[in-house]
């Protein structure tokens, strides 16, 4: 669960990147992909770590979808566009994008990206800055976020229905 709240927090954070010269289409992406509906965002270990989906997530309009791993149960989170852009403004004042550059050209399965290279703080480092780097679509959205340590958050657009939720136990609360 813990990597799935970084690799979230991670992607709130640059929600609303400051419009520096070169972070400006990064800032763009991340704020697009919050208020987009319908986004998988899919979690996958580092290479060195076997390369599992540890952890998923769907937005909507109303709500965030979690799971951790890709057979888990889904939980979901009240949190609508609204409130996860405010919560990415916040966390960007304390730990803004710098040392952004490029684009470079990048393909994966035959398909073509425009790479983008950051540094963050790295609430998991203490604070210390980690590199990162975001690949956009032809259509400027974001396909792929590569994490240092090869870890990587892969984003697919169009999932229309939310996931089946178990209502709670008797006696637990929401």
């Amino acid at each position: 669960m813990r990597h799935i709240i970084a690799g979230t927090t991670l992607c709130l954070l640059l929600a609303v990147a400051p419009a520096l010269a070169d972070c400006t289409t990064i800032a763009a992406a991340m704020t697009a992909v919050e208020r987009t509906a319908g986004v998988r965002q899919i979690l996958h270990a580092s290479p060195a770590d076997g390369g599992a989906v540890i952890g998923e997530t769907l937005k909507f309009p109303d709500a965030l979808y979690m799971r951790q791993g890709a057979a888990a149960k889904w939980v979901r989170l009240p949190l609508d566009a609204t409130k996860r852009l405010e919560t990415a403004e916040k966390m960007m004042k304390a730990m803004p994008i710098s040392d952004c550059a490029g684009p470079r050209n990048v393909a994966e399965a035959g398909v073509a990206y425009r790479a983008f290279d950051y540094a963050q703080p790295n609430p998991l480092k203490g604070g210390a800055k980690s590199r990162s780097s975001i690949w956009l679509d032809g259509d400027g959205r974001i396909a792929r976020l590569v994490l240092e340590d090869g870890s990587r958050q892969i984003f697919e657009y169009g999932v229309k229905d939310a996931p089946a939720v178990e209502p709670p136990r008797p006696g637990k609360t929401k």
